[in-house]
């Protein structure tokens, strides 16, 4: 076999009895780029860990048993943060959001909103309020 006749990307591979010019196949979640004198193989998910969602104000003003400028969400109720930006973002992409701060049993969501944009949903499934501290640190890792 003439190695001088590959197309970019093409390798030689031993087939028993000698070899054949082929190309990687990619499977599921890789992507393999050929170029010329190159083959480069790569995770087809784009992973973007970001702090530019960056602090939220989680519930509505609690009262006096939330401590200091606590606040809370009511026993069986959502709470659904405003418009938050974060720039690349897109409809599709797969969201998973964490706080600096315990959820006290609730349930956390992120989800995109649209181009650029996303919000933060929280329910309280359990039977009595759950204090949040103030302005806490919401962390974002969005698949691509």
């Amino acid at each position: 076999m003439d190695a001088s006749a590959a197309a970019n990307g093409q390798i030689l591979i031993g087939n028993g009895t000698g070899f054949n010019l082929d190309t990687l196949t990619a499977g599921t979640g890789i992507v393999i780029t050929n170029g010329p004198g190159s083959i480069m193989i790569s995770s087809g998910v784009t992973g973007i860990n970001s702090s530019l969602a960056g602090n939220v104000q989680v519930g509505d003003p609690g009262t006096s048993s939330c401590s200091g400028p606590g606040r809370e969400i009511p026993a069986g109720e959502t709470w659904v943060s405003a418009a938050i930006p974060l720039s690349g973002v897109v409809l599709g992409n797969i969201m998973v959001g964490s706080l600096d701060y315990s959820l006290g049993g609730c349930m956390m969501s992120t989800y995109v909103e649209g181009a650029n944009s996303i919000r933060v949903a929280i329910f309280n499934g359990s039977t009595a309020k759950v204090c949040f501290g103030s302005n806490l640190a919401l962390r974002i890792l969005v698949v691509q």
